[in-house]
């Protein structure tokens, strides 16, 4: 993503910019969405916090629970499984002749005139 699009959102260099560079002035001008398996995930994740030069391990749980305090009643943190998503999409019948190199009359069929 370009550095112009980081920028006047946050001011901040993308090489900076982590869920702990938002805060509670800057939280609710963003739309925040998280993976489900973010509250699940015990494993250390590594994280900058507004430094490039230090890394701070947290669990997932403590990340999700930092953006949940910055929630309000109007902003909240959106949990999206994106894995079950993918599967949806995979599973319709609109992706799957599209995989399958079909067209229906929405895609774009086209009759042979001889």
């Amino acid at each position: 993503m370009p550095q112009r699009i980081y920028y006047p959102s946050f001011s901040l260099d993308k090489d900076l910019l982590s869920p702990l560079a938002l805060d509670a002035e800057m939280f609710p001008r963003v739309t925040t969405v998280v993976d489900a398996s973010l509250a699940t995930a015990r494993v250390p994740l590594a994280t900058r916090a507004l430094s490039t030069s230090q890394t701070l391990f947290l669990s997932g749980p403590d990340i999700l629970a930092y953006l949940r305090n910055l929630g309000t009643a109007v902003t909240e943190v959106h949990e999206v499984d994106f894995v079950a998503l993918k599967s949806e999409t995979m599973d319709s019948p609109a992706y799957s002749a599209q995989a399958c190199g079909e067209e229906g009359k929405e895609g774009g069929e086209r009759r042979r005139e001889d």
